[in-house]
């Protein structure tokens, strides 16, 4: 990864609402998540002009937090906000679907997978937009395990899928908890195993000992570890890849805003991230208003872009201000308070 970014925005408007239309106007309140969809299935799915699907050269979904709703961000050449904009849409992406505060998204075969975290429950839709089905959760808050019709979750953030069998895992943020589903059935795989005011905590060992405090995302690193990002413990903790264990790889309880080695970093509420092609892990360190790294070999934090004040600045990395960022597309998409921004790789 080199060392050069520079991050320009997507749409224009810092003030939050809900505007469809050319992605240099478009409007969004509270993004907190993206996820890449394939273009076929996005041509199907928007109501963009013929032009506009013709020159997409790709597409994702945005979870609109705020807005109770999902958008689609078709894609274009050139800059969203110059006047070369051919392509550059935002529409709304299965429109008659009721969601609560949709965060995570998660891309299967056939299928995208979305955290209601405001109904509870996890919910699949077809990559057109066309259906949508339950997937896991009753939709009443609680911590159930067991067949995934009946099973409870608490304000579920996060989701991903297990690249060597499959299955599921969930951020359940409500519960303090990481929950697994497989074969129709949903695990309590780390963290308290039952709603109770004792649940959160920080305590590392054994997976049924473990203990978290919000985790807001999951993911997996290139050695298929699942890495947590434990917001409320301002750092990022690890599961072992046969699920036996919990560690911290990185920060700690007390919140800063410190590079360096693992074991002395420090974070503050950090929420989402991603893994990047080289293995580093990328952080958005939200209450510092920045975006941080985590080496390959998970040896030291190092602050990729954002100065530690608010803002949505664009221009070269160090100068730039971030509220939260989600996974990657060809550039890295960020989602950052009211707008969305790009970080093109060089």
């Amino acid at each position: 990864m080199q060392s050069l970014y520079v991050a320009s925005t997507v749409n224009a408007q810092y003030k939050p609402g809900l505007v469809d239309g050319r992605a240099g106007s478009a409007r969004f309140r509270g993004p907190s998540a993206v996820c890449e969809l394939p273009l076929n299935a996005a041509k199907k799915a928007s109501d963009a002009s013929r032009e506009d699907l013709q020159h997409a050269k790709g597409a994702v979904v945005v979870a609109d937090t705020g807005n109770n709703v999902l958008r689609l961000l078709l894609l274009g050449s050139g800059s969203s906000t110059s006047g070369n904009h051919a392509g550059w849409w935002v529409g709304r992406f299965a429109p008659k679907t009721t969601l609560m505060k949709p965060k995570g998204l998660c891309l299967l075969p056939d299928a995208l997978l979305v955290c209601d975290s405001g109904h509870h429950r996890i919910r699949c839709i077809a990559l057109d937009g066309s259906s949508v089905m339950p997937f896991a959760g009753n939709g009443r808050k609680g911590h159930k395990d067991g067949p995934v019709d009946s099973a409870q979750f608490d304000t579920p953030s996060f989701v991903c899928v297990c690249p060597s069998d499959k299955s599921i895992i969930v951020a359940d943020t409500g519960n303090n908890a990481l929950r697994r589903i497989y074969k129709g059935i949903v695990y309590t795989l780390a963290g308290c195993n039952a709603a109770t005011e004792s649940s959160a905590g920080f305590v590392d060992g054994a997976s049924d000992v473990a203990r978290f405090r919000r985790p807001t995302c999951v993911m997996f690193d290139k050695e298929e570890s699942l890495l947590v990002i434990d917001s409320s413990n301002h750092c990022v903790r690890v599961v072992s890849p046969d699920w036996t264990e919990v560690r911290t790889v990185a920060g700690g309880p007390r919140s800063g805003a410190v590079d360096g080695p693992v074991d002395k970093c420090q974070l503050s509420s950090p929420e989402t991230g991603c893994l990047l092609p080289d293995g580093t892990v990328l952080i958005a360190d939200t209450a510092n208003n920045k975006m941080r790294t985590i080496s390959s070999n998970m040896e030291s934090v190092g602050t990729l872009a954002g100065t530690g004040e608010w803002g949505a600045a664009d221009g070269f990395a160090d100068g730039c201000m971030y509220v939260s960022v989600a996974p990657p597309i060809p550039c890295l998409l960020l989602p950052v308070s009211a707008h969305l921004s790009l970080v093109p790789f060089f």
